[in-house]
Order: C-alpha cells, then sequence, then structure tokens
C-alpha cells in the first residue's frame, strides 16, 4: 500500500478555508478604503462649501460625508443666486485652468442652486455620488 504524501488534519483542512475568507475580506476593505479615501479628497476640491454659507441638512448613506455612498449637503447664504453662481463657476474655471476635471475621478460631485422664496438668498446642493450602488 503506497503512503500518501500529503497529509492534512481536521484542523487543517479547516483553518485554511478560514484563512482564505480572512485574505477575501481584507482585500475587499481595502479596497473599499481607498474608495472612500479618494471620493472624500475630490469633494474637499469640487465641492468647496460657499463662504459664510450655513449648513441647513446633510445627509449621507454610508460611513461619513463625501465618501463612499451618496451624499446631499444644503447650504443657505443670503447672496443672489447670480452670485453664488459666479463664485462657483470661478472656483471650477480656476481647477480646470490647472488640468483638474471634476469627472475624472470615480465619484460623481455637482452643485445646484435654488432661489429661496421671496428672493432672500440662496439654496446650494452639494451632490456626490461615490459608488453608491456597492454600498448596502
Amino acid at each position: 500500500m503506497e503512503e500518501s504524501r500529503y497529509h492534512w488534519s481536521k484542523k487543517g483542512c479547516l483553518l485554511l478555508p478560514l484563512l482564505m475568507l480572512v485574505a477575501i475580506a481584507l482585500c475587499f476593505t481595502s479596497i473599499g478604503v481607498v474608495v472612500d479615501v479618494s471620493c472624500a479628497k475630490d469633494a474637499k476640491v469640487w465641492l468647496v462649501d460657499y463662504p459664510n454659507a450655513e449648513v441647513v441638512s446633510q445627509e449621507h448613506s454610508w460611513l461619513r460625508p463625501f465618501g463612499m455612498g451618496t451624499t446631499h449637503r444644503v447650504l443657505y447664504t443670503p447672496d443672489s443666486r447670480i452670485t453664488v453662481f459666479r463664485w462657483y463657476q470661478d472656483h471650477d474655471m480656476e481647477l480646470n485652468r490647472q488640468q483638474e476635471w471634476r469627472d475624472d475621478g470615480i465619484a460623481t460631485m455637482r452643485w445646484r442652486l435654488f432661489t429661496v422664496p421671496d428672493n432672500e438668498g440662496t439654496y446650494i446642493e452639494l451632490y456626490s455620488d461615490c459608488m453608491a450602488y456597492f454600498t448596502f
């Protein structure tokens, strides 16, 4: 009778799949952290709060605002819509002159403006969608 070259104990047979699962979990966690950090970094560049604006509301779908997932931040300023529009437009154009492009990253980042009823200021919506379809 020929002796087997490989001898695996029951403990070894259970430990190997467990270690493989841990390695897979670490890989997915690492990818998630890299994505989250990348999106948050891009949002700090593109979705800047308007000077002296106050936060009206903020909602995010995952761990932190402007990281992985979806974020809606609404700001209020007493400044007119055209003044706010020009400020954000100038900000974006300056970044474009530096060869920075809004959609180069993995997140969709947008700002929108709404006139407050009775023309008493402007609401600013800052929106980020960073791989939201991968979040739970």
